[in-house]
């Protein structure tokens, strides 16, 4: 998915990504609350997705890239990606990010 920050970027939430915010925030994307999730979230979740096309993108860098003007719809787009990407619940309830009782 193209994001528009600095410029616009291609953002990535593939498993790579996903792996990597849990080895930086210590818990799974699907246990964020993607209704609100908290700026060290947000902010990770930029960097991991956007890894894939530059993998030299510190984490400083990408919390950079995220300023006022563009955090409401940069947050919207990865929080919508990262919903989709989640595991499907067996017994048809709702995901865990969707329920806002996640850790971030």
């Amino acid at each position: 998915m193209r994001i528009k920050l600095d410029r616009e970027r291609e953002a990535y939430l593939d498993l790579n990504a996903m792996c990597r915010f849990a080895e930086v925030r210590g818990y799974e994307l699907w246990q964020i609350n993607t209704a609100k999730p908290t700026s060290a979230d947000l902010r990770a979740l930029v960097w991991c997705a956007l890894l894939r096309e530059e993998p030299d993108l510190t984490l400083e860098e990408a919390g950079r890239l995220l300023t006022m003007e563009n955090l409401e719809d940069v947050a919207g787009q990865l929080m919508r990606q990262a919903r989709e990407a989640m595991p499907e619940q067996d017994d048809g309830s709702p995901n865990p990010g969707e329920q806002g009782d996640g850790t971030g």
